[in-house]
């Protein structure tokens, strides 16, 4: 089953026409039965299928961040609808002040998008750890660090630094860090002091900037490669979701990072061999 989910997402298609391509290719992946449309779309529910899809996000990162230490953080939406995505509630946001085309976000019932968080390595560009929500920005970027910060270390204990953006700028998030041993580079905000408030992590940053603005800074502006991947993840799937069950949606969305990172590491074996580690057998 966890085989055809995958076929599907790569495919883009339907659980009707999966359910042939199933069919269709079954030798080359090896699946030994037939699938119906509907045993495929209850694949997406909590089960073992959705554990098997985790290890297979875990074996892409074993030998393809293998040499990565430098894992960016940074927050993205799949659309769940045609009409609204991530990118006009952001500019919706950006346009508070023009009145009644500013979409409310915050009073808002309806989640058209589905709001996920990820790491990404900075050099290979594969997705370490990721979480997504149905909720929206109701759920916050900040909510899901920890779980993605785990699954990251998990995935690749040789990380080392975490750069992000200014919402993570909080003792809480450099705290949280620091208890992987890795050192966070979260840019301050304007009214940010040197107070730790119990952090030491917060006042190692704040002087890493001081003492070191250069080199602080080429580390932090490789947060940038966590805001490319999410387009080009776009360009790959440039449809919506196509589930309607909030628990599907999760599963679809971390079907996608599943193929994402299954086109990323053979990108790289072939392209920058020396950067991950070569399957055997």
């Amino acid at each position: 089953m966890a085989k055809a989910l995958l076929l599907q997402s790569y495919s883009g298609v339907s659980s009707r026409v999966a359910a042939g391509l199933v069919d269709l290719f079954k030798e080359k992946p090896g699946i030994s039965k037939s699938f119906s449309y509907k045993t495929i779309e209850r694949g997406y529910d909590p089960s073992p299928v959705t554990l098997i899809l985790q290890q297979v996000f875990s074996l892409t990162n074993e030998p393809g961040n293998a040499k990565e230490d430098t894992f960016s953080f940074d927050g993205s939406g799949d659309p769940a609808s045609s009409k609204v995505n991530c990118e006009s509630v952001r500019s919706g946001q950006r346009r508070a002040g023009d009145g009644p085309a500013v979409v409310d976000w915050q009073g808002s019932t309806r989640h058209d998008f589905q709001y996920g968080l990820s790491s990404v390595g900075v050099h290979t560009r594969l997705i370490g750890g990721f979480k997504s929500s149905a909720a929206g920005h109701l759920a916050g970027e900040l909510s899901m660090l920890p779980g993605v910060l785990s699954q990251t270390y998990r995935n690749c204990p040789g990380m080392k630094m975490a750069p992000g953006d200014a919402l993570y700028s909080a003792r809480s998030a450099c705290a949280l860090v620091a208890q992987y041993g890795v050192k966070p580079y979260f840019f301050p905000e304007q009214n940010s002091t040197f107070r730790s408030h119990g952090v030491p992590a917060w006042k190692e940053m704040m002087y890493g900037l001081v003492e070191d603005p250069q080199g602080w800074l080429r580390v932090y502006h490789m947060r940038s490669i966590s805001g490319s991947v999410n387009p080009v993840d776009r360009r790959r799937f440039p449809w919506k979701l196509k589930k309607r069950l909030p628990w599907r949606k999760e599963t679809e969305s971390f079907l996608r990072r599943d193929v994402y990172n299954v086109r990323q590491y053979s990108y790289l074996s072939c392209l920058q061999p020396d950067m991950v580690v070569k399957l055997t057998g």
